[in-house]
């Protein structure tokens, strides 16, 4: 794995901010530009849109996608492209004038046509050399034509972001490469404390691993509000009462421990590891009941049926072919209603999950974006696969033993109904 760390390194002047650390500042500095910006785009997907000749000076494009996109004439003056994927774009002719790039993490220029683009003053992070340039005016004013825009980015702040420099700052923006070798078991998708779109498919990583990436210094200098800890020999109702002695300090605002939370998703949930578990369970109740009331309906059905077998049999029929018709028969009909119950059981979900949406925007709605619900459909192909086959097989049994039972039967008696 790779952790980029940026950091400015400073020619004269500084931050304007004190009393704060690095990353803190930097932090504090990218809030309060995008603060300035007019529109907000940021992570929208931009990828192969006519985009040429438009007005989109002052946008916030944090994390957008515009590979691909048209924007020769655009006005891109003044905008934020915080990890912007700009991959071959057409920007030519394009007005990028004090515009702020960072590329990392996904940012990229990569073929990207800049011809006759203006550059003036771009700050930030950006590698021009993996682009088209042509004839661009470079951020230092020099023609690329003639320098290749080698200087890169200007190392003076743009008019815009200056107030949030020391007077006469000149800054050069540095990105150093942290690797590491890890290892881990999964994506995680809860954590009792941590509010589910901040762990959406991220890995959580170990303190010593943290700090093999960003060094002792960042890790000793770290504040937050929120903290995880692992704490080795304790669990159940000791780490309960752990937690009741911490939230008794008033220094803390809220204790979470995992034996608490995982008992209240037992029991607001279901019975056997929340809903989850109940969902399961109702599962495989139904598939046993699929499996044997087909078992148990189809021997009823060629019970009552003795009468016509007989018949076939007295007029020539082997037991063979008896035997061929009555499977193609059911099978057929099996068959059919297996198939469209899976497409009845998909819409059926398809509908309740649009059921739930309509609840969980009310919520949002009434109770606020944190209690914003949203379910993803996951199709158990696997389990539906295994009791499409079981009842399959119980039926080819049913009909095999029944059949076989019928034509064992004596014709005389059948036929006269006793």
């Amino acid at each position: 794995m790779t952790y980029e760390e940026l950091s400015f390194n400073f020619t004269s002047g500084g931050f304007a901010l004190d009393n704060l650390s690095d990353f803190q500042q930097l932090l504090e500095l990218y809030l309060m530009y995008s603060a300035l910006m007019q529109v907000d785009l940021s992570g929208v997907d931009f990828s192969g849109q006519d985009l040429s000749y438009r007005e989109l000076g002052r946008f916030d494009f944090t994390g957008a996608n515009l590979s691909g996109a048209n924007l020769e004439g655009a006005n891109l003056s003044e905008s934020l492209m915080v990890g912007v994927d700009l991959s071959g774009a057409n920007l030519q002719g394009a007005n990028l004038v004090n515009t702020v790039f960072f590329e990392s993490p996904d940012g990229t220029l990569e073929n990207a046509d800049l011809t006759g683009a203006d550059l003036t003053g771009i700050f930030g992070d950006i590698d021009l050399s993996v682009a088209t340039l042509g004839n661009a005016t470079c951020p230092d004013l020099t023609i690329a034509t003639e320098t290749n825009c080698e200087s890169g980015a200007s190392q003076i702040p743009t008019p815009l972001a200056q107030p949030l420099f020391q007077s006469g700052t000149q800054v050069e923006v540095v990105i150093i490469p942290h690797n590491a070798t890890l290892k881990y078991m999964g994506l995680h998708e809860y954590i009792p404390g941590v509010n589910s779109p901040l762990i959406a498919d991220s890995i959580i990583i170990g303190e010593s691993s943290w700090e093999e990436f960003v060094g002792a210094e960042a890790v000793s200098n770290h504040t937050s509000t929120n903290w995880i800890f692992s704490v080795s020999g304790l669990e159940g109702e000791a780490l309960k009462a752990l937690g009741s002695r911490l939230e008794a300090d008033s220094r803390i605002a809220n204790v979470l421990d995992w034996t608490t939370e995982h008992e209240s998703v037992e029991r607001n949930g279901g019975l056997i590891f929340g809903t989850p578990g109940l969902l399961s369970l109702q599962f495989v109740v139904a598939s046993i009941a699929a499996v044997a009331s087909s078992f148990v309906f189809l021997s009823l059905v060629l019970n009552q049926r003795k009468k016509e077998l007989a018949v076939l049999q007295a007029i020539g029929a082997s037991p063979t072919q008896i035997l061929r018709l009555v499977l193609f028969e059911i099978l057929s009909i099996i068959i059919v209603s297996m198939l469209l119950g899976l497409v009845l059981g998909i819409g059926l979900a398809f509908s309740f999950n649009g059921f739930f949406d309509v609840f969980g925007f009310i919520f949002q709605l009434f109770g606020g974006a944190s209690t914003n619900i949203t379910r993803e459909l996951v199709y158990p192909w696997f389990e539906l696969t295994l009791v499409s086959i079981s009842v399959f097989t119980a039926v080819v049994i049913a009909l095999l033993m029944t059949t076989r039972r019928a034509l064992k039967s004596d014709l005389a008696m059948v036929l006269k109904g006793e």
